[in-house]
């Protein structure tokens, strides 16, 4: 089982090119690569209305069980990801 945040995500590089609204968070991440070397993954998390529902169906296309997530019935967290040369800045939009 694997706890943790769905954040949408917006990635500014330092040349300026823009990602907006991408799916991020560390359920994203650990999810998939736990179901690299198990069958039994699962997701608990809320999940905002404006989470990428394609990645959601991508995950669990990976076999990862996602009962486990709960919606907000709202937009949930959106991070800015600003990265300016070697740093990187997180700043979560209000």
């Amino acid at each position: 089982m694997v706890l943790g945040n769905l954040l949408v995500d917006d990635l500014v590089f330092p040349d300026g090119r823009t990602r907006m609204a991408q799916a991020g968070g560390a359920v994203l991440y650990g999810s998939l690569a736990a179901s690299l070397w198990s069958d039994a993954v699962g997701v608990v998390s809320l999940r905002g209305e404006d989470y990428p529902e394609d990645m959601l169906r991508a995950i669990a296309a990976r076999g990862v069980d996602l009962s486990g997530v709960q919606p907000l019935g709202r937009p949930g967290v959106r991070t800015w990801l600003l990265y300016e040369g070697r740093v990187r800045r997180v700043i979560h939009r209000l």
